[in-house]
């Protein structure tokens, strides 16, 4: 059984990049054999990070449309429900007032939260149903019949009203 070889002086080094890692003692040099993979898994957590942070900076912009497309959405949903409960509030003020003195109707509706504020209001002979967005427009419907109400009502809230028919004007209530 021989000895191994005694390594006196300088060592020299020799790197065979074709197999993978391992250390030895060849022919009276320290042989360090590295796997080229060593190298490129660092090289492809880079590439992936930039790959990742390529395709983030291409959705923020994405994302920050649909938001602004969401929020308009939103406001032209409330202005559409808005015009159809006015519409629908000026159509019971004409049929109540066209059923004479005396007649009442009730009526529930949720305001939409972009809506200001809602009043009845006169117009000439007849009468106004009146709602103010929060982004400063209006929608208004028309009533033959005036309107005889104090109060305003407030978005983002339920009510029940009643429509009563007194002396050719409709006086509006808050129901229970």
């Amino acid at each position: 059984m021989t000895e191994p070889p005694q390594i006196h002086g300088s060592l020299e080094v020799n790197i065979k990049e074709s197999t993978p890692f391992s250390e030895g003692i060849e022919n009276n040099k320290i042989v360090f054999r590295i796997s080229p993979w060593r190298f490129i898994k660092g090289q492809v957590s880079i590439e992936l990070l930039a790959i990742v942070g390529f395709i983030m900076l291409l959705f923020i912009p994405l994302i920050l449309f649909m938001h602004y497309k969401t929020n308009e959405m939103n406001v032209n949903m409330a202005s559409s429900q808005s015009f159809f409960i006015s519409s629908k509030l000026a159509s019971i003020a004409n049929s109540v007032g066209s059923m004479g003195d005396g007649s009442a109707l009730k009526v529930e509706f949720i305001l939409p939260a972009q809506v200001k504020t809602l009043y009845f209001g006169k117009l000439g002979n007849g009468g106004e149903v009146m709602f103010v967005m929060n982004d400063g427009s209006q929608i208004s419907q028309i009533t033959r019949f005036p309107f005889n109400s104090t109060r305003n009502y407030s978005g983002g809230a339920g009510y029940k009203l009643e429509f009563l028919s007194q002396n050719g004007s409709i006086l509006v209530l808050l129901s229970k």
